[in-house]
């Protein structure tokens, strides 16, 4: 059901907007522990570990989650303010089209939000470049009713639906996915980040956003909304 969701998300965002981006890695792999990739110098490969410590029988609740950068025999850790949770994983690619490698760190939280940090080494500095609760901070969805329309909005765009709910809108907003993707045209990978918005309980709606990101910000090329 949700790959089905998935889909339907990327054909009508891409029909509504006539997106030109070419998903053609849209199922790319992640890995559990370890990664190779030229993530500081374009002409060396480094090695990537992603450590945890497991705090339950179960297994399933990692601790002390961290990243282990491995270059020429000289390590690095990437700090990540004693980040926990579950099913921790990690992708490297090219989103800032430098070729240079960064490292997307994707971990759950105790209902299956993810969390979703992107470092990259800036001239030899490790940076934070996307952060999702930073990103849905920065861009806030606001609702309005309209008569019988619903008004949703996202900086400077808005979406008029058909609605025979209550005037009174209690919602929230659900960080549900994020899926890096290769975009052809760019030469890089950007991501599509899908956020669920609930209405008074009982109307969902899957916000997606295809984000591009730089050194410096996050900037949203296109934007869809599905049933």
């Amino acid at each position: 059901m949700r790959a089905l969701k998935f889909i339907l998300i990327i054909v009508l965002i891409c029909l509504a907007t006539n997106c030109k981006t070419i998903l053609t890695h849209a199922d790319t792999d992640f890995s559990d522990n370890k990664a190779v990739g030229n993530v500081i110098d374009n002409f060396v490969k480094s090695e990537v570990y992603l450590t945890y410590n497991e705090y339950d029988e179960t297994k399933s609740f990692k601790t002390n989650i961290k990243i282990i950068v491995k270059t020429n025999g000289e390590v690095q850790e990437i700090l990540t303010n004693n980040l926990c949770g579950y099913n921790p994983k990690m992708f490297l690619g090219d989103f800032l089209g430098d070729g240079l490698n960064q490292i997307m760190l994707t971990v759950n939280n105790e209902i299956g939000e993810p969390l979703v940090i992107i470092y990259a080494f800036i001239n030899g500095e490790i940076k934070p470049i996307f952060n999702y609760d930073d990103f849905n901070l920065n861009n806030k969805i606001s609702l309005n009713m309209r008569n019988e329309l619903l008004d949703i909005n996202l900086n400077d765009s808005s979406f008029l639906i058909d609605y025979n709910g209550s005037d009174k809108l209690d919602f929230d907003v659900i960080k549900y996915k994020i899926y890096p993707y290769f975009n052809d045209e760019q030469n890089k990978y950007n991501l599509l980040v899908v956020n669920k918005l609930n209405i008074n309980l009982n109307t969902n709606f899957y916000f997606a956003s295809f984000v591009e990101l730089t050194n410096s910000e996050n900037k949203i090329l296109k934007l869809g909304l599905v049933k």
